[in-house]
C-alpha cells in the first residue's frame, strides 16, 4: 500500500478576518510595559518583551504581504534617533520605557515604521561617557508607548540642564511612505488617513510643551502639522498661581499620609512633588512663572520646595533609625534631600542674583537633621561636623528639646569613638 502524501495545510482558505487573527497573535503580541522601575535599572534600556514568531513572512508572497500589513499596522513601529549630544538611555530608563532593538543598524534597516523621531540639541552639556551615553543612537518601540516616551522626555530638563530650550524634534508620519514598495508588500499610503495622523500624534501634543525647536512633516496635513508645533511650543504652565497651588496640595497629601502613620506614600508623595518643581524649574516655563509672579511666587515656592526635601531628608532619617516597612531607605536619599535643600536657599537658585531666605527655625531643622544625619551614618570622621551642625541650630532656637537631646547623643557618640 503506498504511503499517504501530506498535504499542505489550507492556511489560504480561510476567512481573511482569521488569518489576520493568526498574523496578530504571531506577530504583535508584545507583554505590557513593566509598572516598576529599579534605581539598578535607572541607565539601561528596557527590552520589550515578546512572544514574535516571524517565520510566517517567509512562507509566501501572498502570506507575507497580508502578515507584514498586520504587524505594522498593529504594533505601528517607531524609529527615535538621536545625533548625540542626549542622554536618551537615561531618560528613557527612567520610566522604562520598553525598546525593541537598540541596535542602532538594525533599526535603521527596518522599513515600516509609522511614525520617526529625530532628536538633536543645539548645546550638548554633557561628555558621552560609560555611566550616562550621550552619543548617536538609533532605536525601535512601539506605537503604543509614545506616550511613556513623552512622558520620559517630559523629565529632560531634570536629566540635562537647558534639555527643553535647547532640544530640536522631528517628528516625521509615515516614514515607510518614502520608501520603494516590494512587490511582496502593500502600499501603506492609505493607512495614513487623516484619523490616523491625529492618533499617531496624539501623545505629542497631549504629553509634550514648553518644546520650541518641532517640526512636524512627512504624510501629515498641514493644519495638522501646524496645530501640533503650536501645541508643544506653549509653555507646560503659565498661571503662577495655578502652579503653586498644585504644588502646596500636593505637599500637603503627602502629610495626610504621614499623620496616617502611612511613612511609604508620605515619601512618594513629596519625592514626585519635589522632582515635578525642580523639572518646571528648569524647564521652559520658570522664566516666565518668574516674571509674572515676581518675588512673592518665588518666595512660596522657595519655601515649599524647602520645606518638601526636609520632609523628604525625615523620613529617609526615620528609616536609618528604625527602618520603614515595604521601603528601600538608603542613606545617600537622606543625604541627597538634605543637599538639595542647602543648595535652594543659595543665591541666583531661583532666579539671577535673588535668594530666600529661611526662618530661624526652618534653618534650624535643616541644621538639626543633618547633624542627626551625620550621627546616623555613623562616620566618626564626621563627628566634629555633626557637633557643629547641632550647636549652629541651638543658636538659631536656643532651648529647643529635640535639639539638645540629639546634641547628648552626638557627645555620647565622640565619646564612645575617643
Amino acid at each position: 500500500m503506498a504511503p499517504a502524501t501530506a498535504r499542505p495545510f489550507p492556511f489560504l482558505s480561510f476567512p481573511r478576518e482569521i488569518r489576520d487573527k493568526v498574523y496578530r497573535e504571531l506577530l504583535c503580541n508584545f507583554d505590557p510595559p513593566p509598572t516598576k522601575v529599579l534605581p539598578s535599572t535607572m541607565f539601561t534600556f528596557e527590552q520589550a518583551k515578546h512572544s514574535i514568531d516571524t517565520a510566517v513572512l517567509r512562507t509566501s508572497t501572498q502570506i507575507h504581504r497580508e502578515a507584514y500589513d498586520v504587524m505594522v499596522k498593529t504594533n505601528r513601529f517607531v524609529l527615535i534617533e538621536s545625533a548625540g549630544g542626549l542622554p536618551i538611555r537615561s531618560i528613557m530608563g527612567g520610566l522604562r520605557v520598553p525598546v525593541i532593538t537598540a541596535d542602532r543598524d538594525c533599526a535603521q534597516r527596518f522599513k515600516g515604521y509609522v511614525l520617526a523621531v529625530s532628536l538633536s540639541t543645539k548645546k550638548p552639556a554633557w561628555r558621552d561617557d560609560e555611566a550616562i551615553p550621550t552619543g548617536p543612537c538609533g532605536l525601535m518601540i512601539l506605537g503604543r508607548d509614545v506616550r511613556l516616551f513623552c512622558e520620559a522626555f517630559t523629565d529632560g530638563d531634570n536629566h540635562m540642564p537647558g534639555f527643553s530650550a535647547n532640544l530640536s524634534l522631528t517628528i516625521t508620519v509615515g516614514p515607510a511612505v518614502a520608501h520603494p514598495v516590494p512587490r511582496y508588500k502593500n502600499t501603506l499610503t492609505d493607512f495614513f488617513g487623516e484619523t490616523t495622523q491625529k492618533t499617531l500624534l496624539h501623545p505629542f501634543r497631549s504629553r509634550l510643551r514648553g518644546h520650541k525647536g518641532i517640526c512636524v512633516t512627512g504624510c501629515v496635513s498641514p493644519d495638522l502639522a501646524k496645530a501640533v508645533q503650536t501645541e508643544i511650543a506653549q509653555d507646560e504652565c503659565a498661571d503662577h498661581q495655578k502652579v503653586f497651588d498644585d504644588f502646596a496640595a500636593a505637599k500637603e497629601r503627602g502629610l495626610a499620609h504621614f499623620r496616617a502613620k502611612d511613612l511609604t506614600a508620605a515619601l512618594l508623595a513629596w519625592q514626585d512633588t519635589a522632582l515635578d518643581i525642580e523639572r518646571i524649574h528648569r524647564g521652559s516655563s520658570w522664566a516666565g512663572l518668574a516674571t509674572r509672579g515676581g518675588p512673592d511666587f518665588l518666595a512660596r515656592m522657595a519655601e515649599l520646595y524647602f520645606l518638601l526635601e526636609l520632609n523628604i531628608a525625615h523620613v529617609h532619617l526615620i528609616g536609618m533609625e528604625r527602618g520603614i516597612p515595604n521601603y528601600p531607605t538608603f542613606d545617600f536619599q537622606a543625604e541627597q534631600a538634605l543637599e538639595m535643600a542647602r543648595s535652594s536657599i543659595k543665591k541666583s537658585f531661583w532666579a539671577d542674583d535673588w535668594k530666600w531666605q529661611p526662618s530661624a527655625v526652618q534653618k534650624a531643622k535643616l541644621c538639626y537633621r543633618t547633624a542627626l544625619f551625620l550621627r546616623l551614618e555613623g562616620r566618626m570622621e564626621h563627628a566634629g561636623a555633626a557637633m557643629a551642625w547641632v550647636e549652629q541650630a541651638l543658636r538659631l532656637v536656643p532651648g529647643d528639646a529635640a535639639i539638645l537631646r540629639e546634641k547628648e547623643k552626638i557627645a555620647a557618640w565622640v565619646e564612645l569613638g575617643g
